[in-house]
């Protein structure tokens, strides 16, 4: 059987026919760009804050075929980096507002799925962070204190005691945090287009946005339609630049995975992994391991780029490096080596170069909710909770709230060239570092199994 380049997600569950584009002249209260989860969550949220407005979403391809469908449906605490870092970077102040922040947007996850009944295969459960230097396990444990202080239950495995719950070969050990929640993220999509259509939130595929004009009332172009809206958001994450609506220092960054077939019984009892487990290292390119479902392994990680790509279209991925990726997912596994590797898929996210979310007004009626840097689900939903309320309050000519949430920023700004240098120089920074790390010897070899099988 031959590889398919498409992920996992909505396996199983019938394909419904896509929603008509939008076409003609329209007015509206408000547009939503973008059906991924941040665009999706926030027309959820708009329609329980104004349940007599004329809302739109307009999704360039389909719901759920951007960056969220393409992800590995993961959703965890915190933000990029190590609390002592954070601490550095912003304060004490906004580091625990930022990590609070990401907790209450894990929570708005669980009360919108059981709230509305989607069957998007949710699971509760545990991340264990695996250091592969010594210095990387002062880090972790550094961080418990903290983690713990702000309402995360973390604890540090030792090295046996990752063995035990693990399979874990090799290695110093794991710093285990919960809580953390993975689900598929396509049906999570795909149900919240039911429960919007159903609650009269008009939702359009098909439409890519092609212009906006900013003024008392912006002026939306599509295709092959119009809006004439009293507010705007933009929720189009790693599409940001190519799409050319607003300028904001947002890079796309692509990342990929692969998956083999359903795994038997005696091979899961060999890996010692639960549903629910999140297993990641701590290299610069991680990689990262979870179940899905139906018992797959999904590798994720392996090397970032930065690609030119639009909505609908695979960025391009080099076949050096899914077999780089099928290289370590074997030596992770050594059991698994007759598996085959079933799917593979890519998908691209926005990156901004402090490593924060934008969420804000950027033109007059237009707004941004975006830059999640890999991490958007948590933060998606709780921007959603506060942006609700601040076009809820534009729309009826109110003072604006005061921000409640800490990424927030206001105002467009054209990237500088420091800025768009800033992110591809990062990033040949760690890749240098990934290579020197993968070749000296300095990581600690990690493999999982039984025994040592």
């Amino acid at each position: 059987m031959s590889l398919a380049r498409t992920s996992p997600w909505g396996a199983g569950q019938p394909v419904e026919p896509a929603l008509p584009p939008l076409i003609g002249r329209h007015r509206a209260d408000i547009v939503v760009v973008g059906g991924g989860i941040a665009g999706l969550s926030l027309a959820h949220r708009l329609r329980a804050e104004l349940p007599s407005a004329r809302i739109m979403l307009l999704e360039a391809v389909l719901v759920g075929g951007g960056a969220t469908g393409h992800s590995t449906g993961l959703a965890r605490p915190g933000v990029w980096g190590s609390m002592r870092l954070l601490h550095k970077r912003v304060g004490p102040a906004a580091a625990d507002a930022l990590t609070r922040a990401s907790l209450e947007g894990m929570a708005a996850l669980r009360e919108l799925v059981t709230g509305e009944d989607i069957d998007c295969d949710l699971v509760r459960g545990r991340m264990y962070q695996l250091p592969v230097t010594a210095q990387h396990v002062r880090r972790y444990t550094d961080d418990l204190p903290e983690m713990n202080r702000l309402g995360m239950r973390a604890d540090w495995l030792s090295a046996r005691e990752a063995a035990e719950t693990l399979g874990l070969q090799g290695g110093f050990g794991a710093l285990r945090v919960a809580p953390l929640y993975q689900l598929d993220p396509l049906r999570l999509c795909r149900g919240l287009r039911e429960v919007l259509s159903a609650r009269g939130v008009e939702v359009y595929e098909g439409s890519p946005v092609r212009s906006i004009e900013p003024g008392e009332r912006v002026r939306v172009r599509t295709n092959r339609g119009e809006v004439d809206a009293a507010q705007v958001v933009l929720a189009i994450d790693g599409y940001t630049r190519a799409a050319g609506l607003v300028k904001l220092p947002i890079v796309p960054f692509r990342s990929q995975a692969l998956c083999t077939e359903p795994l038997s019984a005696a091979q899961l009892a060999g890996l010692a992994l639960r549903p629910g487990d999140l297993v990641l290292d701590s290299r610069a390119f991680f990689n990262y391991v979870r179940l899905s479902p139906d018992g797959r392994l999904i590798l994720g990680g392996g090397r970032a780029a930065n690609p030119r790509t639009s909505p609908g279209t695979q960025p391009p991925v080099s076949a050096g490096t899914w077999r780089r990726l099928e290289r370590e997912l074997r030596q992770l596994f050594p059991g698994l080596a007759e598996v085959r590797i079933a799917r593979s898929w890519a998908g691209v996210s926005g990156a901004t170069p402090d490593w924060m979310p934008i969420v804000g007004q950027v033109e007059p009626g237009v707004w941004f909710a975006g830059g999640w840097n890999g991490r958007g689900i948590a933060p998606a939903l709780h921007s959603a909770g506060w942006l609700s309320g601040q076009l809820a309050a534009a729309l009826h000519g109110k003072p604006l709230p005061p921000p409640t949430v800490p990424w927030h920023r206001s105002g467009a700004r054209p990237a500088p060239v420091f800025d768009r240098l800033r992110y591809p120089l990062r990033q040949t920074f760690l890749q240098l570092t990934d290579r020197r790390s993968l070749h000296t010897g300095r990581c600690a070899p990690l493999r999982f199994g039984r025994d040592g099988k």
